[in-house]
């Protein structure tokens, strides 16, 4: 009895670890993984389009221009090379007479060449040749002129600047000396009236030290310095530094003044000390307006000296430009009058005959463009649009009439920016329409248009599909689902494109090993219309990769 009692408080206890463990153990990770395995892969670019007539055409002039007559309206049937519309064509006429007039000129001139020059032409070339030179030695004489004026100007300059500096530096000096004796007024009125070290003692004391002693101080180190090298920087760096001394001391001496007439010291301090005090911050205030004059007087000059240098310099260039191009004109002078004196040559002969072949081409070309002041139609059709009106101007490519052909059917879809550089010419297209949802029709890429068309903010490119095999039930206006075959491969590594993750700028997937995984990068290729993507290389066949991971309880 003992016995069977032990053995069933142990069935307990082991069944209670159980549950335990099953509903109270550690949580952890599930995957769902799939099989690397080889398969056939197919890429498609899939659009919705609509059936429309094959030979359905927009007409647009290729010039610009003012519609002057309209022969058709909408209904008309009309036949291949018909005139349709017509515009104003009296300029393009007299660029033709123009042409014309040009192609006439070089077959004169050749027709001179062959037959040579006279003694009238010869000394016209001559006179040209003697003008040329003089022309030149003008040029020669203008050059020195603008070297020479080049020289004084930097002369001159230099002059401006360095008196500039030196009233700097008198400046500087007439400066510091009002410093000095801004100074030793504030020092005797110091020592005379604010010996004890009461608030305002202590504060007439500081003021003298910080705002006008140390600022002197500073001043005097940094001109004594300019005055030993008296150089451009050392005078800056002094003008700057008196006038900040300047305006310490200016505000040193404010702060003595207004302490004079402090309570205790208003009756103390002698009226004829306080006007000092008054005057030599005037002095300082004086020489401060002094040393920003000079400063911007300094400035003034560069920027004067800068302008008359860079306009000299320009003179000067302008002067080698002129000489260079007076030589050249000599030069040429010369060539003529030597070929005008020699008997045609061969090259030259060729020259003009290839000037008269370009005149005849601009002709030709002018004949043309009359042509296309004329919009004909291409094919025999019914005209469905006319979006013009006689008198209105029309731009180059701008639709004007639109015309149907009778017979033929096509489909045109819009293909997306990121898919368009799939699709090339010849590639099968799968056509599911709406109207025979149990039928597969079949075409192929026959037009991609280069041109892009925006649709809601995204860009798309028209393509333009034809069937292999017309069926006299599919109708204009139709809808179409399109399947653009761009890539198929046989037996090669497929995963499902959820398998693959971007970690880096790199390919990743997720390859189980045990109770785990380990992470490998991989090349893919092209996508394939079910979710898959082929792997090319960084899997093996029948190694299994995670596609989701979730928790487990």
């Amino acid at each position: 009895m003992r016995l069977k009692l032990i053995f069933v408080l142990i069935l307990i206890i082991g069944l209670g670890l159980g549950l335990y463990r099953h509903f109270a153990g550690e949580k952890g990770p599930f995957y769902e993984s799939v099989l690397v395995k080889r398969e056939d892969i197919v890429q498609k670019v899939s659009a919705t389009g609509r059936v429309a007539p094959a030979e359905k055409v927009n007409l647009a002039f290729d010039i610009q221009g003012r519609i002057k007559k309209i022969m058709v309206k909408v209904g008309d049937r009309v036949n291949r090379g018909e005139v349709l519309c017509q515009l104003e064509d009296e300029e393009l006429k007299n660029q033709v007479l123009q042409a014309e007039a040009g192609r006439d000129t070089y077959q004169a001139q050749l027709n001179k060449l062959l037959a040579g020059a006279s003694k009238e032409e010869i000394k016209v070339y001559e006179t040209a040749l003697e003008n040329a030179q003089l022309a030149l030695e003008n040029a020669r004489t203008s050059l020195r002129n603008a070297e020479i004026n080049l020289d004084k100007v930097r002369t001159d300059a230099e002059n401006k600047l360095a008196q500039a500096y030196q009233d700097g530096l008198n400046v500087l000096d007439d400066s510091y000396l009002k410093l000095y004796n801004a100074f030793n007024t504030a020092d005797l009125i110091q020592r005379t009236y604010f010996t004890s070290n009461d608030q305002e003692g202590i504060k007439v004391r500081e003021a003298k030290k910080s705002k006008i002693k140390h600022p002197m101080e500073e001043m005097k180190s940094l001109l004594e310095k300019a005055k030993e090298e008296p150089t451009s920087e050392n005078i800056d760096l002094a003008l700057s530094q008196a006038k900040s001394s300047l305006e310490k001391a200016a505000e040193g001496l404010a702060v003595i003044r207004d302490t004079c007439d402090a309570s205790v010291y208003k009756n103390q301090v002698s009226q004829t000390d306080k006007a000092s005090l008054d005057t030599q911050r005037g002095y300082i205030i004086l020489a401060l307006t002094n040393v920003t004059n000079a400063q911007q007087a300094i400035s003034s000059v560069k920027l004067a000296n800068e302008l008359s240098i860079h306009t000299a310099k320009s003179q000067v260039d302008n002067a080698r430009n002129a000489l260079k191009a007076a030589q050249g004109n000599v030069e040429e002078a010369r060539v003529r009058l030597t070929q005008i004196k020699s008997p045609a040559r061969k090259e030259d002969i060729d020259l003009i005959k290839s000037q008269l072949a370009q005149a005849e081409a601009q002709l030709s070309l002018a004949r043309e463009r009359l042509q296309k002041a004329k919009l004909t139609s291409p094919i025999s059709g019914i005209i469905t649009q006319v979006r013009k009106k006689e008198g209105e101007m029309a731009a180059p490519g701008e639709p004007i009439i639109s015309l149907m052909s009778v017979s033929g059917l096509q489909i045109e879809v819009e293909v997306p920016e990121v898919d368009i550089g799939k699709v090339k010419l010849g590639q099968r297209a799968e056509i599911g329409l709406d109207a025979f949802p149990d039928e597969v029709f079949w075409g192929s890429v026959v037009k991609i248009d280069p041109a892009e068309e925006i649709i809601q903010g995204v860009v798309y490119y028209k393509v333009t599909i034809d069937f292999d095999k017309l069926d006299k039930r599919i109708k204009s206006g139709m809808t179409a689902d399109i399947d653009i075959i761009t890539q198929e491969k046989n037996n090669v590594l497929v995963v499902p494109a959820r398998a693959v993750i971007s970690q880096n700028d790199k390919k990743m997937v997720r390859v189980l090993e045990g109770e785990g995984f380990k992470m490998r990068e991989v090349k893919t290729g092209i996508h394939g219309s079910e979710g898959e993507i082929e792997i090319i290389s960084g899997l093996k066949e029948g190694e299994r990769v995670i596609t989701f991971i979730k928790s487990k309880r």
